[in-house]
Formats: C-alpha cells, sequence, structure tokens
C-alpha cells in the first residue's frame, strides 16, 4: 500500500504518461510481464508462459535494450521451477522464448521486406552505442561534433561501418577513460537530474505547478536502492525484480542515459522504496534504535550518490565565483561561467528588436598576449533574420540565421562566431551582448547548474532596464593567444 501511495505521487511517472513516447508502454508492458512470470512461479501454466513472452516481445518492441531481460526471466524460471518438476520448467522456458520470438518477429519480418536484411528490431543501436561510449562521450545523448561528422566521413570513404571499430579502439587504448565513462553514467542514471531528450522533465516543471509539488526520480531512487540493500536477507523471494533492475538498469548504462530511457526501472524501485519506509517504521515501532540508526547508513550514501551533481554545483559555484571557469585549449582560452554541454531547463526567447540578452565573462588575462576573440553561442531557432553580436558597447557583427540554426529550429547547436579584433576586449568584466533583427527568432540556451548573477535580459526598452536571470546564458569567449604553444609549432 505504501509503494502504491508512492507510486501515485511520483512526478516524473506523471510526467511522461502524458507524453506520447515509448516509456509508457515499456513501463505498462514490463510491470504485466514481471507480474505474470511471478504468477507462474504460485501456480505454472503455459497461458502464463505464453502470456508473459508476448508482453516481454511487446516491451522490446518498445524499448529494444529490454531485450536484456529476457535470459534473467529463462534464469529465474530455471531456478525457481526446476525443483518442482524439471521436465516442465524446459517447457516453460521454450514456451517463453517462442511466444517472444513470434511477438517480435512481425518487425523483423516488415524490416526484412523493406531492406533486404536481417534486422532484428532496429538499426538504431550501434550509432546511440557509439554516442554513449566513444572517447569525446558525455555519456548523455550529445551528437560529439565535430568528431561524429569526421568519422561519418571516413566511413563513406573507406565504405564501412565505423561506429563499433571507434568504441573498441577507445576501450582498448584509453580503458582508464572508458571506466571512468562506465561510472559518469551509472551516476547519471541513478542521480537527480533527468537528461533531456525529446522532452525536458526539469524545463516543463517550472512551467506546471503539480510537478513542482511531487517527488521525482531521484526521491524514489534514494529510496529503492536503499530497500534493495535493506531486503538482501530476502534475496530469494525478491530476485525476479533484483534481476530486472540490474538488467534493465545495465542495458541503458553500456549504450547511453536520458532520462526518459529510466521510467521502466521506477515501479520495481517504488516497490523497494515503500520496503524502505515500512522498514524504518517497523524499528521504531520495537524500539530497535541500533537497526534503525544502521539502515541510515545506506539511505545516506545513496543520497550522496544520487544528489552528486548538487553537491559538485555546490562545490563549483564557490570555486569558479570570482572569475568562471577557464579551460586551456590548443587555440587559447576558453572562458565561460556555464557547463560545457547544456543541462537542460530554460531558454531566453528574443523574437523583437528591441530585446537585448547581456551575459558578463571576467578576463584575468593580459589583454595584450591576446591575438583575437570568438563568440560560442548555444542557441536554436529558424533559418531567418539576422544576429547582433555586441561587446563591450560595441557592435561587432551581424550574422546570418541560415546556416547557423538547425532546420525548424527544434534542436540546439553551439555555434562560434568570429573571430573579432581583441581590442575590443578589457581586463575584468566583459558585456557580451546579443539581439535580433529582420524577423528572427532564437531561444538562447540558459544552464541552470550555475548562478553567479552575470545574465540580463531586458525585454522591451533595449537595455534601459535589465532583469538578471537564474542561471547563467551559454555564452563563452574563446581567446586566440598570440603565442602558441611549443607542441602546436612542432
Amino acid at each position: 500500500m505504501i509503494s502504491a501511495f508512492l507510486y501515485a505521487v511520483c512526478g516524473t511517472l506523471v510526467f511522461y504518461e502524458e507524453i506520447l513516447l515509448s516509456s509508457s508502454l515499456t513501463t505498462s508492458f514490463s510491470i504485466i510481464a514481471i507480474f505474470l512470470f511471478i504468477k507462474t512461479k504460485e501456480n505454472p501454466s503455459p497461458k502464463k508462459f505464453i502470456l508473459g513472452g508476448i508482453f516481454l516481445g511487446l516491451a522490446i518492441l518498445s524499448q529494444p535494450n529490454t531485450i536484456l531481460f529476457l535470459p534473467f526471466v529463462l534464469l529465474w524460471i530455471f531456478i525457481e521451477l526446476k525443483r518442482k518438476n524439471l521436465k516442465k520448467t524446459i517447457l516453460g522456458c521454450g514456451i517463453i522464448l517462442s511466444s517472444f520470438i513470434v511477438t517480435i518477429s512481425l518487425v523483423t519480418i516488415k524490416n526484412y521486406i523493406e531492406s533486404g536484411k536481417f534486422i532484428l528490431i532496429t538499426t538504431a543501436g550501434e550509432f546511440q552505442f557509439w554516442l554513449g561510449n566513444n572517447e569525446h562521450s558525455k555519456g548523455w545523448y550529445d551528437l560529439c561534433q565535430p568528431h561524429l561528422d569526421k568519422l561519418q566521413k571516413r566511413m563513406k570513404e573507406e565504405g564501412r561501418n565505423l561506429y563499433i571499430h571507434d568504441v573498441s579502439n577507445f576501450i582498448k587504448t584509453k580503458p582508464i577513460e572508458y571506466i571512468k565513462l562506465l561510472f559518469k553514467k551509472i551516476l547519471l542514471f541513478w542521480g537527480d537530474w533527468d537528461v533531456p531528450h525529446q522532452v525536458d522533465y526539469d524545463q516543463i516543471k517550472q512551467i506546471v505547478p503539480i510537478l513542482k509539488l511531487l517527488p521525482s526520480f531521484g526521491f524514489f531512487s534514494i529510496l529503492g536502492l536503499t530497500g534493495m540493500f535493506l531486503s538482501l536477507t530476502q534475496w530469494r523471494k525478491n530476485l525476479l525484480l533484483y534481476f530486472f533492475i540490474f538488467a534493465y538498469s545495465f542495458s541503458v548504462i553500456i549504450f547511453l542515459v536520458v532520462g526518459r530511457y529510466r521510467v521502466p526501472v521506477i515501479p520495481p524501485i517504488i516497490v523497494f522504496g515503500g520496503f524502505t519506509l515500512y522498514y524504518l517504521y517497523k524499528r521504531l515501532l520495537e524500539r530497535n534504535y541500533k537497526y534503525f540508526l544502521l539502515s541510515l547508513v545506506p539511505l545516506v550514501f545513496f543520497s550522496i550518490m544520487t544528489n552528486h551533481q548538487a553537491i559538485s554545483k555546490m562545490i563549483q559555484q564557490q570555486q569558479y565565483k570570482s572569475s568562471g571557469i577557464y579551460v586551456e585549449t590548443k587555440d587559447g582560452v576558453i572562458i565561460r561561467d556555464c557547463s560545457e554541454t547544456w543541462h537542460g531547463g530554460n531558454f531566453t526567447r528574443l523574437d523583437s528588436s528591441s530585446q537585448l540578452l547581456k551575459k558578463e565573462l571576467i578576463i584575468t588575462r593580459d589583454i595584450s598576449e591576446i591575438k583575437e576573440v570568438m563568440v560560442y553561442l548555444t542557441f536554436g531557432g529558424r533559418e531567418e533574420g539576422s544576429l547582433i553580436i555586441g561587446v563591450n558597447g560595441k557592435e561587432l557583427s551581424k550574422v546570418n540565421c541560415k546556416g547557423l540554426c538547425y532546420p525548424e529550429g527544434r534542436l540546439l547547436r553551439t555555434v562560434r562566431i568570429g573571430p573579432f579584433s581583441s581590442t575590443v576586449l578589457k581586463r575584468g568584466v566583459n558585456t557580451i551582448t546579443i539581439k535580433v533583427i529582420e524577423n528572427a527568432i532564437i531561444g538562447v540556451a540558459i544552464d541552470n547548474f550555475y548562478n553567479y548573477g552575470r545574465s540580463f535580459f531586458s525585454s522591451s526598452n533595449g537595455g534601459k532596464t535589465w532583469k538578471k536571470i537564474k542561471g547563467e546564458y551559454m555564452i563563452q569567449l574563446l581567446l586566440k593567444s598570440k603565442f602558441p604553444k611549443e607542441e602546436e609549432i612542432e
């Protein structure tokens, strides 16, 4: 009953249930399949085996990575039923596998008719595997430009698919970096941040009041992981749920992590979350304070793990508060006080020449050593009109939006604008301004991970009055040095 209540107030589930994506289907089909398999343990029957295989097949069709759960289901059936009747156990596994194959074969046959090739479900696997496991990967859905373009150019020249080859080469040559990336994806999967892809939960939450009130994935992740640990003494009873959580989370982590891919794991996690609350309540009721306090150890550990980004944010806020982040490159140094990649959240819409946004960046370097400067801007919009870029009160460039924005303005991208003369810069606070003209409409990304109070918006009077925004605009400066590094000369 506790778990049922938690399920009803889970903001992440409420949100994704209203979005027409496959996550809701995968969640529903997975729950039904797990339920049917548990019922086969109580009273095995061919009907339950068939229905379980069908619903597992439907879950896999809606989200192909769920296929990793299939061998664990067969293993669980074998472990639980072999003592009763080994022959019927083997037969049951065969029925599940057969009904599963029949279910997905409709898509496989369709794929063969259309392409003339054997494609089990989808062809997207190799590309997504590369996105989440290459040398430049962030662990989530990021196109890793310009590295993707370079790889695809090589593929055209060599006439073969290089996605798996590139990942394999990365793992062989840089195993420590690969392990770090895997660890990062584990933290991303179980973390509080709902990594945006197609939809942005954190952004929508800002404008839908009910979602602000409801707990999201991170809260249930803490309770659920704690419950899994506390219930290890009953591992045999909960084995199928353990198998699903491990298999499903691993199937996401080995590819790439985005928020909507985590949804199917929430129901079994909530079951363990309900157990955590019940366990704590019982220990207090029994006045068993020793076990109550001991149970808080995993609760605190998983709280830190789940909220690692918030903790990191607090540390970095203080570390970069005075001057921002300086990143050394071959060209010079990039100055920013935002994340390298958009964490999702919000953006400022510019659709009138009377609107203006302003970003302050602090330069601590000697200006005489800077040859030229380029502006990095993360934004989206339609391919119409122009932008006016200004630095320290001087309008530097008129930039045509055509070729800068993705078609139809559906995605954000980071573009380099310039170069400009370093004479426009000064040591200390530098002000970058952006406005649109000629019917341009753009949205400039705001990074909510940082908030130093150095981003402003003038909504209607061309900069006469400014409002400080929450977060920081994703506007960066590349300061090109007059003195190249020694390795560049070589």
